[in-house]
């Protein structure tokens, strides 16, 4: 068996070369020209099957190793000895954080019963530790039903919003943001359980959080959320989001103003257009959207000069030019 501490990415960049070498993407020579390639031998092709079972393998074997660790009892410790063993389960989630990015792993986790200790330690009294189980789980369940439902069944949804809602933290509450989003992403359960649990009203009160990154958080989940689940944006319009929209269209977080207008954008195409609006002129919005419009064609034409993308900066007046359109039809 292999040395388990080898770099994961010799073996893919060996997987890769010998693809390349199969299916004519070989690296081009100085002369530009395609390098002619030999047909792998039957000794060569041999050698990469082998290796590669040996990684599978030895990859298996490595996920045993971190969950028997990631398991240990720290009550069984002195305290030195349990300082240490936290720092190393630190290490060993943030390996098995780059482990379970490739969905095989990620079902090997679950299969060697890896998942629960990461639950565990949802709770730990070590904030690295509760952060990082957080991204490990965020991970293994983005776009992944049979994980989301298993994090689901195991009560994942109530200990995250625990940790966005009281811990003192912020890496744990952002992290523990990401992780929701993953999990509620195309997972009607997981939804229903954080719209129960008085999700929208924890949602916009984090719109106000001094943390822009939890701010923006929030409003891209409040996004998808609205677009998979249309019924509460009714909820929504009566938690007075409106006037949040407003002050975040504008913020100097590109990502900020992009979530904001899209999410305008998004309701002034539902029957809830008419609220908005009126939200909208009271506010004088309209106003303040348009001498952003005049910012924006000035940067474009300055940025078009020196060769810059505009990409972003035209999507934002495209956005803008849709709200106002919408208000005028109002």
């Amino acid at each position: 068996m292999a040395d388990v501490n080898v770099d994961s990415s010799m073996w893919k960049a060996l997987l890769t070369w010998s693809a390349k070498q199969s299916d004519g993407t070989a690296p081009a020579g100085e002369d530009g020209q395609p390098v002619e390639s030999k047909p792998m031998s039957k000794e060569d092709r041999e050698f990469i099957e082998s290796a590669m079972k040996e990684f599978v393998a030895d990859a298996v074997d490595r996920l045993k190793k971190i969950n028997n660790t990631l398991r240990k009892a720290e009550s069984e410790t002195t305290p030195e000895e349990k300082e240490e063993v936290i720092k190393a389960k630190r290490m060993l989630m943030e390996e098995l954080s780059d482990w379970v990015c490739d969905l095989n792993h990620a079902q090997d986790l679950h299969a060697i019963g890896g998942f629960e200790p990461l639950i565990q330690h949802l709770n730990h009294s070590d904030s690295g530790l509760r952060w990082r189980s957080a991204d490990v789980i965020a991970t293994v369940v983005q776009n992944y039903q049979p994980m989301q439902d298993l994090a689901h069944e195991q009560g994942v949804t109530p200990k995250l919003l625990e940790l966005i809602s009281n811990d003192s933290d912020s890496t744990v509450k952002l992290k523990a943001m990401y992780a929701m989003s993953s999990l509620m992403r195309n997972h009607r359960k997981s939804q229903d359980l954080f719209l129960k649990s008085d999700g929208l009203l924890l949602l916009k009160s984090l719109l106000h959080s001094a943390d822009e990154r939890m701010a923006r958080k929030a409003l891209q989940i409040l996004l998808f959320l609205v677009l998979e689940r249309p019924a509460c944006l009714a909820k929504l319009l009566s938690l007075g989001i409106v006037s949040v929209l407003a002050e975040k269209a504008t913020s100097k977080d590109v990502d900020m103003r992009e979530a904001a207008l899209k999410l305008m954008v998004h309701i002034l195409s539902t029957e809830s257009a008419p609220k908005l609006v009126d939200g909208i002129h009271s506010l004088g919005l309209l106003v303040t959207l348009k001498d952003r419009e005049q910012v924006l064609k000035g940067d474009i034409k300055d940025m078009r000069a020196r060769g810059e993308d505009v990409e972003y900066e035209l999507q934002e007046v495209q956005l803008i030019h849709r709200i106002q359109k919408a208000c005028d039809l109002q």
